[in-house]
């Protein structure tokens, strides 16, 4: 990608009005084709409007772009991991989210710093968090499905245990347990900000 396509357009940027607690939101086109150019909208809104947004928490990546979406007719260029989030999450109705690197304007330190003190309060007021881990890999889909299965009580209580030195041993479970430990070693755990943006 040339330098030239890092640069954000100055056309998706419009100023947000401190005053008033403006921030932006993504609008995530929908799309059944995975194949198809991410198409996304941003609009400014007011935190003291109420809007009906989802927030997405995930960990930035590597820090180059590998990827472009369409935002507002311009193409912005995004790192993976971002662009495999959007990915997965467009569905066959639109999407309203809020995402740090794209909703904030990362080239301008001023709006930069005033959206991060904003921060927590977006995520409170989010209808919902959602949390994107990356893409499937080492079977993560094997860890979910353990952990929905240990979930459940009825199912819990019938679960063969043993104990062993004092710890609990769910017999022929070893493989989810390994999924389970792997999942946990995802980076996104490792980042400060999940506490702010997840509890």
């Amino acid at each position: 990608m040339s330098s030239q396509a890092q640069e954000r357009d100055p056309k998706l940027y419009n100023p947000l009005l401190t005053s008033s607690r403006q921030f932006r939101l993504l609008i995530l086109e929908p799309c059944i084709n995975p194949r198809e150019v991410i198409r996304c909208n941003l609009v400014s809104e007011s935190l003291d409007s109420d809007p009906q947004y989802e927030a997405v928490s995930y960990t930035w990546g590597e820090p180059v772009n590998e990827a472009e979406i369409t935002v507002n007719f311009v193409a912005l260029p995004v790192r993976k991991n971002l662009w495999e989030a959007l990915r997965h999450l467009r569905r066959t109705k639109r999407r309203t989210l809020w995402i740090d690197a794209v909703c904030i304007d990362q080239q301008n330190v001023p709006e930069r710093n005033a959206q991060v003190k904003m921060m927590r309060q977006i995520y409170e007021r989010a209808r919902r968090v959602v949390i994107w881990l990356g893409i499937q890999s080492d079977e993560s889909s094997l860890a979910f499905n353990f952990m929905k299965f240990i979930s459940s009580d009825r199912r819990k209580r019938s679960m063969k245990s043993e104990k062993l030195n004092g710890a609990t041993k769910y017999v022929g479970v070893q493989e989810e347990l390994e999924a389970v430990r792997k999942l946990c070693q995802r980076p996104y755990w490792q980042r400060l900000w999940i506490v702010q943006e997840v509890i």
